[in-house]
């Protein structure tokens, strides 16, 4: 029906990988189902690529309707920079705190997703002027057509595209142990439409939740235009009890669990936000610096990897210290961490240090974090004191 004929190699059931999350106390479990060859993966990536441009698509209306009204009924994001532009516009910070689906995936109701993903496409094409979107696993690519159809491209109507969500949505398996099983609740982790699937189905339900509020307390929903979620994961600043209005937005069973205790500071992403002086005070997070291991990280000099990797790596980092960090000292303290350990194994002082001083040429360092001089500021860091 979807025009895709397999050959010998891709005829498998895709395996069911059982992976221990050790940094958990007590340790945890997680399953993947996975395989580089199935039957089903070449209409998962061509779903995964048209529901990427659906989410696009999607992402852009929300955007009109939050210059028009000022209320963002579009809470989902790609990147951790995008929640700091977002909390960027919030004038006084009085609290944040963070929530996590504890069974996401797994819990996602199949009848409940195919019901309100099928009516996000069906507005989503009648919103974008189109008759059909154009798909190619081989260019990594949709986009919008309406009568132009380049070669290689597969054409995808708005219901074909709607009976590949219900294939897929309803004929995962997977094997283990010998036993073929049928998965009847829940989407897979590791299938190729998976994150996507989970993400628009989450997004058209707050979507719902804010257009109906919007019109019965708008300012409630101009608290909550400021809420934050990738995938799994939501930030919430300056409101309270958001585990009770989450009942009112995502089905029963998904079960939204705060990650913290305290409101004055928490995590999200690769972020640590605290609220000082009515202020969000921004700086890196990272995991593995809670866990009670080493975890080895960055290449080492004497290994087969060229040096220079590590050298441009230092840079990379302190290009992503400098757009996360809104505070000199939370950069200042990750410039120190990184550079001894990259030290420590080898790595040459000077050309570290000519690698910051590169860096601080290219990027507003010296404007951003206050400091006169950058071979000053490279030893500040190096020599700080947290």
């Amino acid at each position: 029906n979807f025009n895709i004929s397999l050959d010998d190699e891709n005829k498998h059931v895709p395996f069911l990988y059982w992976t221990s999350k050790q940094h958990k106390t007590p340790y945890k479990s997680r399953f993947i189902a996975g395989a580089r060859k199935s039957t089903s993966k070449q209409i998962s990536q061509e779903l995964s690529l048209a529901l990427k441009c659906i989410k696009t698509q999607f992402k852009n209306y929300c955007n009109v309707i939050k210059k028009r009204t000022g209320l963002s009924y579009y809470w989902s994001i790609d990147n951790s920079s995008e929640f700091i532009d977002k909390i960027s516009h919030v004038k006084k910070a009085y609290s944040i705190e963070t929530f996590d689906f504890s069974t996401l995936y797994t819990n996602l109701p199949l009848d409940d997703i195919f019901k309100d993903l099928k009516l996000l496409i069906i507005k989503m094409y009648k919103n974008s002027g189109s008759s059909s979107l154009l798909v190619s696993t081989k260019r990594k690519r949709a986009f919008w057509s309406s009568g132009t159809y380049p070669a290689n491209y597969k054409i995808y109507t708005v219901d074909m595209l709607i009976d590949a969500l219900e294939f897929v949505l309803y004929n995962t398996y997977v094997q283990f142990g010998g036993y073929l099983f049928k998965q009847i609740l829940g989407i897979p982790m590791g299938g190729n439409a998976s994150p996507f699937i989970a993400d628009l189905y989450l997004a058209w339900n707050e979507y719902q939740f804010m257009h109906a509020l919007s019109k019965s307390n708008s300012c409630l929903a101009k608290q909550l235009s400021y809420n934050s979620r990738y995938l799994d994961d939501i930030a919430v600043v300056n409101l309270k009890d958001f585990s009770g209005i989450a009942k009112s937005i995502y089905h029963h069973t998904l079960i939204l669990e705060p990650s913290n205790t305290s409101s004055l500071n928490d995590t999200f992403l690769d972020l640590y936000i605290r609220v000082i002086d009515m202020k969000f005070l921004i700086g890196i997070y990272h995991k593995v610096d809670d866990f009670n291991f080493e975890v080895i990280s960055f290449p080492f000099p004497e290994s087969n990897i060229q040096s220079i990797v590590g050298y441009n790596t230092f840079y990379s980092q302190l290009i992503r210290f400098y757009r996360l960090c809104n505070n000199r000292i939370d950069f200042m303290v990750r410039v120190q961490l990184t550079y001894r350990k990259l030290h420590s194994r080898g790595y040459d002082h000077g050309k570290l240090f000519r690698k910051f001083m590169k860096f601080c040429r290219n990027y507003a360092v010296c404007q951003k974090y206050g400091v006169s001089e950058s071979t000053q500021f490279w030893t500040e860091c190096l020599n700080f004191n947290n």
